[in-house]
């Protein structure tokens, strides 16, 4: 009996030190409650502010929340209009929710209530930029100059701080705007596509200058410039995420999100794993990645593009819809289970 005893705590003992090592690279400081139907309801957008100090996470009733991040609390609300429209079910989704730059604005985007701007200082609307658009993808300019904001199939660019109408970029009906990423110099704006396209326009004219096919007419879910502007990411239609070195626009990584990856215990579902969202640390050696079907999130080594670890970071057939990193390497993930997750990311010593 003492040997049965003494073998299952060796036994215990040993998983534990396994999930450890597991787990060394990320681990979960805060869960968060966004949807007040928690497991039964959704996060559809999540981001931290520029300086790390405050995380906007938003639901699919028309509500984003603002919380600090050092201890969770909630300090701020804002809210779009319902339309109870029964042809659009997703019109409660708050899809993008980015902090500009300067700390001053928040920006929220939403189904059929297109895009709004609010003063952090108050929480008080500032502007309503476009109305009766789906608004999937918003990002401010690095060099505080611009908001690019989807309009349906249409790009729109406001100049700021007036977030004055500029241009608005139109690729046809095909492919409504999911995701929008700028470069770290300005120098370009890149945005993924309901078509299956990711499209790169040049911000000194405004003008078309690459077009990417991802060859299965799926849509284009998340794209991320790294932080130093060699790379570009983007994922989505595919069970892999792309790298294009942005020098020539080659491809130099399709990382597969399915069986050739050794599975972490709970973590069963390498099948048919369709990208969702992806996004840099701050140094640009890591890549964060999330599988819509799993509720897993793996961690990739630019150096070699190898993978580091990958972590369940939703419940099993729950989708990790955005995944975001501060300043400071904490690292959020929002989903369809209610909730969102901080880590903290300790990369490994070199």
């Amino acid at each position: 009996m003492r040997i049965a005893v003494l073998m299952i705590a060796i036994f215990t003992s040993a998983l534990a030190v396994l999930a450890q090592e597991q787990d060394k690279n990320l681990t979960l400081i805060r869960k968060v409650q966004v949807d007040p139907l928690g497991t039964l309801g959704a996060v559809d957008g999540c981001e931290f502010s520029k300086d790390g100090k405050m995380l906007s996470a938003s639901d699919n009733h028309g509500v984003c929340r603002i919380y600090r991040v050092s201890d969770g609390k909630e300090v701020g609300k804002v809210t779009h209009n319902l339309l109870h429209n029964k042809k659009h079910h997703r019109d409660g989704e708050i899809n993008a929710v980015p902090f500009s730059y300067d700390g001053q604005y928040l920006c929220t985007g939403r189904n059929r209530d297109g895009t709004k701007v609010w003063r952090t200082s108050d929480w008080g609307l500032e502007k309503h930029l476009i109305n009766n658009a789906e608004t999937d993808g918003i990002a401010f300019s690095p060099n505080k100059k611009w908001l690019a904001a989807a309009a349906n199939s249409n790009l729109n660019i406001y100049s700021l701080p007036n977030f004055e109408l500029i241009k608005s970029i139109n690729h046809g009906k095909r492919g409504a705007v999911n995701s929008i990423s700028f470069s770290p110099d300005s120098s370009m704006v890149a945005y993924a596509c309901s078509d299956g396209r990711l499209r790169i326009v040049k911000t000194d004219d405004w003008k078309l200058q690459q077009t990417f096919s991802n060859h299965s007419n799926k849509s284009l879910k998340s794209t991320r410039f790294s932080p130093d502007g060699k790379y570009l990411a983007y994922s989505g239609g595919r069970q892999s995420c792309l790298i294009r070195q942005v020098s020539d626009w080659s491809v130099v990584a399709d990382l597969v999100h399915k069986g050739n990856m050794k599975a972490l215990p709970g973590d069963d579902n390498d099948g048919d794993v369709k990208v969702e969202a992806v996004a840099w640390s701050k140094d640009g050696d890591y890549l964060f990645s999330s599988g819509v079907v799993d509720g897993v999130m793996r961690v990739w080594k630019s150096a070699d593009w190898s993978l580091l670890t990958k972590v369940q970071a939703q419940e099993k057939n729950r989708a990790i819809e955005f995944i975001d990193v501060s300043i400071d390497n904490k690292v959020v993930v929002g989903g369809d289970e209610g909730f969102v997750y901080i880590y903290q990311f300790a990369p490994p010593k070199q």
